[in-house]
């Protein structure tokens, strides 16, 4: 840390980190678990990623909201879950393809199945306080 401190350009938390940006990957979607038809599940797939494109596990909180662009103004937001820390410390996935946090959520009754809908994500890194979104059109499946 001294070594840190004494460069000219003071590294931040969120320099050491290396937390840029959030991805909504294509992954997302409404999905229909038992195969009735009607999809159930909402699956939002987020990779918090650093400088390089890595994806790096970051402890925080996400706000997902579900759009409906297509309506009016007042009737546009369909839906919004906000998960703490806690929460999304159990959603970190790590797979043999992919590494991410996946968030199940149940689809509210009356979400249209039927259209594109947009799913909106933003990340609060519990290390700087600050925010990151990213969105994503689903379409109808």
């Amino acid at each position: 840390m001294e070594a840190l401190r004494a460069t000219s350009q003071r590294p931040y938390p969120s320099d050491l980190l290396g937390l840029t940006h959030i991805r909504v990957t294509r992954y997302t979607g409404l999905y229909d678990k038992d195969k009735d038809g009607l999809p159930e599940q909402l699956i939002v797939y987020v990779q918090p990623l650093d400088r390089q494109q890595d994806v790096v596990k970051a402890p925080g909180s996400m706000s997902v909201q579900v759009w409906d662009l297509a309506a009016e103004p007042n009737q546009a937001l369909l839906a919004s879950w906000t998960l703490g820390p806690d929460q999304l410390a159990r959603m970190w996935s790590a797979t043999l393809l992919t590494i991410n946090y996946r968030l199940v959520f149940d689809v509210p009754e009356g979400i249209p199945r039927d259209r594109p809908l947009t799913v909106k994500v933003v990340f609060t890194d519990a290390a700087t306080g600050k925010t990151y979104t990213d969105q994503r059109l689903i379409e109808p499946r």
